[in-house]
């Protein structure tokens, strides 16, 4: 497996482990504590009834059924709170018990019935404090006052279960302190929860997993704030936040002797998505020196580098100099080039596996063949008293040669192969155009157009030529990478339609054909594998 499919999957596997809390432990669950549910509220257990003693039954029975009567009490109550039915301090004691004595300890148990409905009950929290009014105190005081102090004891707290401090955490980092409007204004997250994200993974102590979730908070503010016309965060309070990101990225840095755990190259991604979504260079540029090393390192993981140029081109730059345009825009050339052949290997290996396969199979069934003839000669020669040496050496020479005479080498690519390499190629090519001349389509619901090289390099006629011969060649490898069926008039009463047709390209030499065409024109602009005296000037006064 490439290292860059190990990475994907340690993505999915973490995305999995984020988004539904579906995750198993190997250590023992009662070395992890949990919160009582009150007695109350306890349903019984069915493993410590015999069910076939009629006074056991009973007993069951008469305790689930008081269980589910004072749950679905506490429920109504905490439901006519919520609803505006009951004033909340006429309910205050019931309405918290609901929650403290619960509804939220519910989510510290660590058997795997509760450990498998995390993500359910954090979604049904958060949905539940969504649908409360913006203006409500009710909503005030069940954010305020009993979620965020409640979760952030826990996800604080390494005496409990991995995944419920990790299923705490981002409740934390999925708190608003308004709910948005479709179309009119977006939500607010509230700042409060803010700090915790940011103090949680600005600890040394703090277990990865955790940062991880905290970080998809963070990510979740910066990409609100960065996108707001007039940005509501504190100024303090956003720096702090880029000061974090750079810090990861500094800190989970690769070097000769050790390479990136897949927990480190997570965070680093985080890192670099939070500094593209507030957009904004930080304190002396700090943001931009921490892009800079990514982008201009050739070793950096192909998923890593296009995060890198999406943040590159999102960023709000002071002035040209800043920017660094000229070699910017050669970094994230050859960011490209190595993509688009990424892709072509990837084509190249599928083939190459099926074609081993085959003369695994072939050699194994040649062997087979060899021994059954082995056998037959045996049979044969000691019938006729001929030499059965002689009879296994030419059945097996002309099994050997029988396989390798019809050998086919075609390999017909599946769909989804072609689709897969093409989707990762149209990514980094959009992405890439877009932090070039910033004229690609607007991504859905995006407020701000990101910002672009082109207009930073306006005063260097060298470099602009450069990026419109990359924005250029980027656009011939978006529309050739369409893989549209290619319609070519048929004229019957022409001589050359008498002719053999040519055969046509199948689509993965088609992709592979338009990506090495891409790769040759990216490299050509930048200077890359290009005779000296056809190598543009890209140095410019500006950029470096």
């Amino acid at each position: 497996m490439s290292a860059s499919r190990r990475f994907c999957l340690a993505l999915v596997v973490m995305c999995v482990l984020l988004a539904t809390g579906r995750v198993s432990f190997s250590i023992a669950q009662d070395t992890y504590k949990s919160d009582p549910v009150d007695p109350a509220f306890g349903m019984p257990d069915p493993t410590k009834y015999d069910k076939s003693k009629k006074d056991q039954k009973t007993e069951f029975t008469n305790l689930d059924k008081a269980a589910k009567a004072a749950r679905g009490a506490s429920q109504e109550i905490a439901d006519n709170v919520l609803r505006g039915l009951t004033d909340l301090n006429t309910a205050k004691v019931e309405f918290d018990r609901h929650f403290t004595s619960l509804s939220f300890p519910s989510m510290t148990q660590t058997d795997d019935d509760s450990l498998s409905k995390l993500g359910t009950r954090r979604d049904e929290l958060l949905k539940t404090i969504q649908d409360v009014a913006n203006d409500s105190p009710v909503r005030k005081h069940l954010t305020e006052e009993l979620t965020i102090p409640y979760f952030s004891k826990i996800a604080a707290d390494g005496g409990y279960h991995p995944a419920v401090r990790l299923n705490a955490i981002l409740i934390i980092g999925d708190l608003n302190r308004r709910e948005g409007s479709r179309n009119i204004e977006p939500a607010l997250p509230m700042e409060t929860a803010l700090k915790i994200l940011v103090n949680a993974a600005n600890t040394a102590d703090t277990p990865n997993y955790l940062k991880i979730g905290a970080l998809s908070g963070i990510l979740r503010h910066a990409t609100i704030d960065g996108q707001m016309q007039s940005p509501a965060m504190d100024n303090a309070l956003r720096q702090q936040c880029v000061d974090l990101a750079v810090s990861l990225i500094d800190s989970t840095a690769p070097t000769e002797s050790n390479s990136l755990s897949d927990e480190q190259y997570w965070i680093r991604r985080q890192a670099v998505q939070i500094l593209g979504a507030f957009r904004t260079p930080g304190t002396d540029g700090k943001a931009v020196v921490a892009l800079r090393k990514i982008l201009d390192d050739p070793t950096t993981p192909l998923l890593l580098a296009a995060d890198a140029v999406e943040a590159y081109g999102n960023m709000v730059f002071t002035s040209a100099e800043q920017a660094n345009v000229a070699n910017a825009v050669k970094s994230i050339g050859s960011i490209v080039s190595r993509y688009l052949k990424a892709d072509i290997q990837e084509i190249d290996n599928y083939i190459a596996g099926i074609k081993d396969n085959r003369m695994i199979n072939k050699r194994a069934n040649a062997t087979s063949e060899t021994n059954q003839s082995a056998a037959a000669s045996d049979e044969s020669g000691a019938a006729s008293g001929s030499g059965a040496a002689g009879g296994k050496s030419q059945a097996k020479s002309e099994a050997a040669t029988q396989s390798t005479s019809h050998a086919d080498n075609s390999v017909k690519v599946p769909n989804y192969k072609i689709n897969d390499a093409r989707q990762r190629s149209k990514y980094i090519v959009f992405i890439s155009r877009r932090a070039l001349d910033g004229l690609a389509p607007k991504r859905r619901n995006e407020v701000k157009q990101p910002e672009n090289l082109k207009k930073l390099a306006a005063a260097d006629p060298a470099t602009t030529k450069v990026i419109e011969q990359m924005v250029a060649a980027l656009d011939k490898v978006m529309e050739q990478t369409d893989l549209a069926p290619i319609k070519t008039p048929v004229n019957t009463t022409s001589a050359s339609a008498l002719l053999e047709p040519k055969k046509p390209e199948t689509n993965d030499e088609r992709l592979r054909n338009s990506l090495k065409a891409g790769i040759m024109s990216i490299e050509t602009a930048i200077g890359v594998n290009a005779p000296v005296e056809q190598q543009p000037v890209i140095k410019s006064a500006i950029g470096g």
